[in-house]
């Protein structure tokens, strides 16, 4: 792994007033895993990939200007412009070089409705909601051929942390395969309701889950973006409201007997809710963390972990996440189930975030990754 400093070499796509987007190069079979939802007005990057690459789209509602992108060496524009120009929600195969399927006729990868799901005040499915919300996925990782996905956003269906496919085999196959797929949700992990109330008018708590990372086979951090919420009149001069207090940030969970359970939440550091300055930013839209929303990491053989995240963001702007946010870095013992403390080499980040750079105005990090560096560094 080369090195820019003290610090790998780190991919942070760049966006102005852009929703969120992640990508996740497989390069054992050469496929690339393509993240998206919610495109704003302006996707201002570029990505470069093999030209054979496959691609897995997911995500909600496409915007007509994401079509900017340059998904691929040598793809046409008309070719840019069906891989992301559809209104489909979920997990979608396409294959750069051939004719993309057009709506309804897509190559999408199973079908997740909550009536799938058995309601834990009730005992009872769920009833159905509304067609497509409840695939609204937005973050996405692979670990040992398997791919996971998460929804956190909007009212309908269930936040949480699915598996997509089965275990150790990325989706692959004709349309029919790929629709035949299960996708479900990770044991331990949420079923309440995205709406926060149960079918019986009980409030139910709601989590907010972004991107993810897997350490091993039984260590995965969840990045929650905090419920948006601005609180005004600060409170004490905090603008976070509770719940973003006492999850946002990384959470770390581990699988036990077969289930997934929360060990604590890392954020310390982070600072949620307290407004920053951003120089040639007005000072009335000063944001505030509101949580993380993209992490990757690094497994050390000394049992630490190294993460790094981009934040979310809440301020008076009215659309939240808009603003700019920061490139964090966070160190955790590999077999800790509760939080480290700061000690001895790890001093600075163990437990606890430090900022490696703060986005500028018209800035703002969408996701982060480790690449490797030119010149064969080790």
């Amino acid at each position: 792994m080369g090195n820019i400093g003290q610090e790998p070499v780190l991919l942070v796509p760049q966006a102005f007033n852009l929703r969120g987007h992640a990508i996740k190069l497989m390069s054992k079979i050469c496929q690339l895993i393509v993240s998206r939802r919610n495109f704003w007005r302006d996707a201002n990057r570029k990505i470069s990939l093999p030209q054979r690459t496959h691609r897995t789209l997911q995500g909600s509602d496409g915007r007509r200007d994401a079509a900017r992108e340059q998904p691929a060496e040598k793809a046409s524009s008309e070719h840019r412009r069906q891989c992301f120009d559809h209104q489909s929600t979920g997990a979608e195969l396409l294959v750069p070089g051939q004719a993309p399927p057009v709506p309804p006729n897509i190559n999408k990868i199973g079908d997740f409705e909550i009536n799938q799901v058995i309601e834990p005040s009730t005992g009872l499915p769920y009833a159905l909601d509304k067609a497509g919300k409840d695939d609204n996925f937005r973050g996405m990782t692979i670990f040992k051929d398997t791919l996971y996905v998460t929804k956190g956003s909007g009212g309908n269906g269930i936040n949480t942390v699915y598996q997509v496919g089965n275990a150790g085999a990325l989706p692959a196959g004709d349309t029919a395969a790929l629709a035949a797929l299960p996708i479900t949700i990770l044991p331990g992990f949420p079923h309440t309701l995205a709406s926060g109330v149960s079918s019986t008018g009980a409030a139910t708590p709601v989590a907010y889950p972004f991107g993810i990372w897997l350490a091993n086979e039984k260590t995965l951090y969840v990045c929650d973006e905090g419920d948006g919420t601005l609180v005004s009149p600060p409170v004490n001069g905090n603008v976070a409201d509770a719940t973003s207090l006492a999850s946002a940030g990384v959470q770390k969970w581990t699988l036990v007997n077969g289930a997934w359970q929360m060990d604590y939440v890392l954020q310390n550091g982070l600072n949620i809710g307290v407004p920053y300055t951003v120089a040639n930013y007005p000072t009335d839209l000063s944001p505030a963390t509101g949580g993380c929303r993209n992490v990757t990491g690094h497994a050390g053989q000394d049992g630490i972990v190294t993460l790094y995240a981009v934040t979310s963001t809440i301020s008076a702007s009215g659309d939240q996440g808009a603003d700019p946010n920061l490139l964090v870095k966070v160190t955790d013992r590999l077999d800790a189930t509760t939080p480290p403390k700061i000690s001895g080499k790890y001093h600075d980040s163990l437990g606890h975030f430090v900022t490696i750079r703060a986005a500028q105005a018209g800035e703002v990090f969408r996701g982060v990754a480790i690449a490797p560096a030119d010149g064969g560094e080790d």
